[in-house]
């Protein structure tokens, strides 16, 4: 199969010369799974952006259900996907410049791909912009940030964020970095903010308007709207940390006890 793919890439070129583009700042967003991205489209209409400077490219993967999405080596599949347009990106847009969003599994995606992107066929990358990250809150950005130069990263958490509460309780390899951020922030270069509300409240014009500021400026406007700490918050927010870890016990007791 690796064979025919190599053929049929080689017979592509030979066919027609790659149209190159000037170099510009790309946009490059990404959608989660159970939906086509309808988010991007609002989107693109909410950036106030100079045309001739920038453009927005949705990247559409179609609809990826849950199950596949619990599945490790389907979302290595989807990595590998991606990764293989943002290779295209560098060839089609030479020297530019890429601003990427990600929502929920779109943050998988990124963060995956440019962990895997070889350095001779990676596009420039400026900054990145995360919301409903399935990520873990342990995750390493520090290989990422060195091999590509991140300016910095804007980690969107939502504290009422029910699905990423399954994400950390049952998805193999994921957690909940968009509902309790980042627990490294790499020398200031990651900020986390917190808004109330669930795993899509993100998209609306006030926040979009953030987004247009950090990818123009880098500038962050802080959201802060954690409530102080009760002792039941306190025992929820344990329960749910260590779910994986108390499925698994549940499960290895009732084997134990059924056989």
């Amino acid at each position: 199969n690796q064979l025919i793919e190599c053929i049929e890439e080689y017979s592509l070129k030979l066919d027609q010369e790659m149209v190159k583009v000037a170099t510009k700042k790309i946009i490059y967003s990404v959608h989660g799974i159970e939906t086509n991205g309808e988010w991007q489209k609002e989107l693109s209409k909410n950036l106030n952006l100079d045309s001739d400077e920038y453009i927005h490219i949705s990247h559409e993967y179609n609809f990826f259900p849950v199950l596949s999405f619990l599945i490790p080596p389907l979302r290595w599949l989807e990595v590998r996907r991606f990764k293989k347009e943002l290779e295209f990106m560098a060839e089609k847009h030479p020297g530019c410049c890429i601003s990427l969003i990600g929502h929920s599994f779109g943050t998988y995606l990124i963060a995956k791909s440019l962990n895997n992107i070889s350095q001779s066929s990676t596009p420039y990358f400026d900054r990145i912009i995360l919301c409903g990250s399935v990520l873990k809150a342990s995750y390493d950005w520090d290989e990422i940030i060195r091999r590509h130069n991140i300016k910095s990263i804007l980690n969107d958490c939502a504290l009422n964020d029910g699905p990423l509460v399954m994400s950390q309780a049952v998805a193999v390899g994921l957690g909940m970095a968009g509902r309790v951020g980042f627990k490294r922030k790499h020398g200031q270069l990651i900020e986390n903010r917190f808004f109330t509300g669930g795993h899509s409240d993100f998209f609306n014009p006030q926040v979009f308007g953030h987004w247009e500021i950090f990818i123009k400026k880098g500038d962050v406007v802080k959201v802060n709207e954690k409530q102080p700490v009760t002792i039941i918050d306190s025992l929820c927010e344990a329960i749910i940390l260590y779910s994986p870890w108390i499925i698994l016990i549940i499960l290895s007791l009732s084997i134990y006890y059924y056989f």
